[in-house]
């Protein structure tokens, strides 16, 4: 199905992008979009200090100690790698930070070669030896800030359903993470027909008015529909954990009104 959906997002992205030129343009525009997607997601895996180290030491021959034969298994693999890259980026899949990651780990293979050959191309006291251990420190104190606390309130939001709902409830979300830990009763066939959209998933009352409980990732520009949706179904929040700019999540017990 991808020759269509492709076409379909080509031909909407036309309606935007393209309005004072050919719309038979649209295929080479949404393949330059998907690929500047796909460089964005490498580069922020990629710090840039390596991706100049990178290139800096092919372009300067530094990676002649590495066997052919190793460099052929590498390339396979950064090449299924890129490719998975680039097929979550079209079908918009949750993995694609995760393969971006995979790729990073083969690139960073070569920097062994290259920084191997850096240290000993100079003497002892080379400036060079003092930028390498520069460069290895800091990107090594960089891992020990993350932003992993940003995304807290997603895991806060599903330990309180692991804590609070009976493990045979079902569940309606729009954040695949709270949706596969929360061990709850989830439909991913139809969550992902959805797109795991917050609209969407609320579109249809005969998709969730049968579940336990709504689980929606709200951000800011959702909330006044999100605000909406509760006032117009009758529905109230039974707890909201705050994200900050990532928006929240809100929790909702479907069947609370009805039951008082």
């Amino acid at each position: 199905g991808f020759p269509d959906r492709f076409g379909a997002t080509a031909s909407a992205s036309a309606e935007i992008m393209l309005e004072f030129t050919a719309r038979e343009d649209a295929s080479l525009v949404m393949l330059a979009a998907l690929m500047a997607l796909l460089l964005l997601n490498i580069c922020r895996a990629l710090t840039w200090p390596w991706v100049v180290t990178l290139v800096w030491g092919w372009r300067s021959r530094l990676l002649a100690r590495l066997r052919r034969d190793d460099h052929r298994v590498l390339l396979a693999h950064l090449s299924i790698s890129l490719a998975y890259l680039a097929v979550f980026t079209l079908i918009n899949r949750f993995m694609l930070e995760r393969y971006a990651i995979h790729l990073v780990v083969f690139l960073l293979f070569y920097l062994s070669f290259i920084l191997n050959a850096l240290w000993h191309s100079g003497n002892r006291y080379a400036l060079r030896r003092w930028v390498i251990a520069a460069l290895l420190l800091v990107m090594s104190l960089d891992t020990l800030h993350n932003r992993d606390h940003e995304k807290a309130f997603v895991r806060d939001a599903t330990e309180w359903l692991i804590a609070n709902a009976p493990p045979a409830s079902t569940l309606v979300s729009n954040e695949p993470y709270l949706a596969y830990f929360s061990g709850l009763s989830f439909d991913w066939r139809e969550a992902d027909y959805r797109d795991f959209d917050l609209g969407q998933l609320l579109a249809s009352p005969e998709f969730w008015r049968d579940q336990d409980y709504l689980a929606m990732r709200v951000r800011r520009e959702d909330r006044a529909a999100w605000e909406a949706f509760l006032a117009r179904n009758e529905l109230r929040e039974t707890a909201v954990f705050d994200g900050g700019r990532h928006g929240e999540v809100s929790i909702v017990a479907v069947h609370e009104r009805r039951a008082e």
